[in-house]
């Protein structure tokens, strides 16, 4: 058994469609039971079943078909429709008509692909044009310029201007530093400080890791307080804490740390050790007073200036 096989209108027009009744339900039966080759495996009887048909009126239509047509549009085979073979018989026009639904079928996917692609590239046109019309739009925008309106000077009496002129004259001009137009300098960053005061060189008597690591830990502790130290004011410090030497300077930064002074003040010396530095007692298992504390500093003076 075949599967589809399409029915031209053609066939109303044709000399089978003259035929009797049943030469044409047998005609039928065939194109709708040929395979893809155009054979119609069947015998007789079972054609003349399936077409519902008498034997006599089956075998009668197969002659015709088998005879030559001088009036058929296929000249081929002199106008026969069919041919006997083993197993049944071939329809001979087949492959003249499944080349006619082969191209028709070519043509209208060919026409389905150029509908697609232009439906396609007619949404990109207008999506496209959209895009163009919105950037022209808001170009415009940002560019339209309202024009200025036109305003009249005020008239000013000749006695006013005249006094005006006068007073002028007399006036000194402003500095350029005063000058309402003058450019003011912007005042640097506290990133940029912070990393300027770290950067700042360290006096070659305090130039050691404890040293640097509390200095580092003063720097932290002024910015949390939320008085970071300026350049001008780590400098100050800097050329102080060289004069008392590196151990007072660090326990002077840790007393002043723990305290939660802005400044830097020295750790308060108990009574009696003021008195025995001045006296110039260096021995440390006799005096509580370290090496490099200076004698001349009073132990309440807070080092920044």
């Amino acid at each position: 058994m075949g599967g589809y096989t399409p029915l031209f209108s053609s066939i109303t027009t044709s000399t089978v469609w003259l035929e009797d009744d049943s030469t044409l339900r047998v005609w039928i039966t065939m194109l709708a039971t040929k395979d893809k080759d155009g054979i119609v495996n069947a015998s007789i009887p079972g054609l003349a079943a399936t077409a519902r048909v008498s034997l006599e009126k089956c075998e009668r239509a197969l002659n015709k078909f088998l005879s030559p047509d001088p009036y058929s549009r296929t000249k081929e085979c002199e106008g026969r429709r069919i041919q006997e073979i083993a197993g049944g018989w071939l329809v001979l026009n087949h492959n003249i008509y499944k080349d006619k639904v082969k191209s028709r079928a070519e043509y209208y996917r060919t026409r389905r692909a150029q509908r697609s692609a232009t439906q396609r590239n007619s949404g990109a046109t207008v999506a496209q044009h959209s895009r163009h019309t919105a950037q022209h739009s808001r170009h415009t925008a940002q560019h339209e310029i309202t024009p200025p309106t036109p305003t009249t000077p005020p008239t000013t009496p000749p006695a006013i201007d005249s006094l005006e002129k006068k007073n002028a004259k007399k006036a000194p001009l402003l500095s350029p530093s005063l000058s309402p137009t003058s450019k003011t300098r912007k005042p640097p960053k506290q990133a940029d400080v912070a990393k300027a005061v770290t950067d700042l060189p360290i006096p070659e008597s305090l130039d050691t890791v404890s040293f640097r690591k509390v200095w580092l830990e003063w720097q932290d502790e002024r910015a949390t307080i939320k008085h970071p130290l300026s350049i001008r004011g780590a400098k100050s410090q800097l050329t102080a804490l060289a004069l008392v030497g590196e151990h007072a300077a660090i326990k002077t930064i840790q007393a002043s740390i723990s305290a939660g002074y802005q400044g830097l003040f020295p750790p308060k010396l108990p009574p009696g050790v003021r008195e025995k530095a001045a006296q110039g007692a260096h021995d440390k298992n006799e005096s509580e007073t370290p090496d490099d504390i200076d004698p001349d500093w009073k132990g309440d003076e807070p080092l920044e200036f």
